[in-house]
């Protein structure tokens, strides 16, 4: 029994020993068709879905009729099946819970690193290359305060902002560098758009930005990537810390992050 499948027709309740339990036929197969459409195919007609599932055109057409009636799925002027506007609907409603889920995670790691390193710890969500605090720590033995990152924040002058831009297409950043006053806000603030361009090349290779000064003076930071399934920059986990009380041996500070932010990336995965 432990290695066959007992499907019970009439119900429309299938047993498989390596599934988690039951599944429920009707529903499978509405997933199923839901699942047919890509971005390569986006309109299909009731036959490509049959003949591609194996289903009958009774079957497929009653399972797509009570799609259409949810909202699941719509059809063109040519009587083609697309995805509706609920599953658009849901698919903004999931990337919030991801973005919550990546709070979360996010929120004991980042106390215990503030604790430890004696630096504000930031999670920053990417929205349209843009940053989006989402939460920050501040060591519970000792205090300092930062400016608040906003979207008023000039990106070459932070290491969160340096980050986002280091993986930027290079459309977004001829524009962003085409259309952006690179002012002096520190000494050590980068105004030259070549040697930024090297700085953004550099933080692609080595997996991290850093900041030293630039953006306020006795303040530096350093901020690593966190990517989601698809292997794009979802989010940027920074420490910002008195630049006097900086380890020595920086890349032991470097590491600790890292490693940190691989943690947050492995929750949000794994859910």
């Amino acid at each position: 029994m432990s290695k066959m499948n007992v499907s019970f027709l009439r119900k429309g309740i299938t047993m498989d020993a390596k599934s988690h339990g039951k599944t429920i036929q009707s529903v499978q197969r509405a997933i199923d068709i839901l699942n047919c459409f890509s971005s390569a195919e986006t309109a299909l007609t009731l036959g490509e879905i049959s003949i591609r599932l194996g289903l009958n055109k009774a079957t497929a057409h009653g399972i797509l009729n009570t799609l259409h009636n949810n909202g699941y799925v719509c059809q063109n002027l040519q009587g083609k099946y697309l995805l509706g506007h609920a599953i658009f609907d849901k698919a903004v409603l999931a990337e919030s819970s991801r973005r919550n889920l990546c709070t979360t995670a996010a929120q004991q790691i980042m106390q215990n690193l503030s604790n430890q390193l004696h630096s504000n710890m930031i999670l920053f969500l990417v929205e349209n290359n843009n940053l989006r605090m989402a939460h920050m720590t501040t060591p519970t033995n000792c205090f300092f305060v930062v400016a608040k990152v906003s979207n008023e924040t000039p990106m070459y002058a932070t290491a969160s902002g340096k980050l986002i831009l280091s993986y930027a297409d290079k459309d977004y950043l001829d524009y962003y560098l085409s259309h952006t006053e690179l002012a002096r806000i520190t000494s050590h603030t980068i105004t030259d758009a070549k040697r930024l361009k090297k700085e953004l090349e550099k933080i692609r290779g080595i997996g991290y930005s850093k900041e030293m000064e630039e953006l306020s003076l006795g303040v530096s930071a350093v901020s690593v990537p966190i990517f989601d399934a698809n292997g794009r920059l979802y989010a940027a986990l920074s420490a910002t810390y008195m630049t006097a009380d900086a380890p020595k041996d920086r890349r032991q500070l470097n590491s600790i992050v890292r490693k940190a932010a691989a943690g947050i990336q492995n929750s949000v995965l794994k859910s």
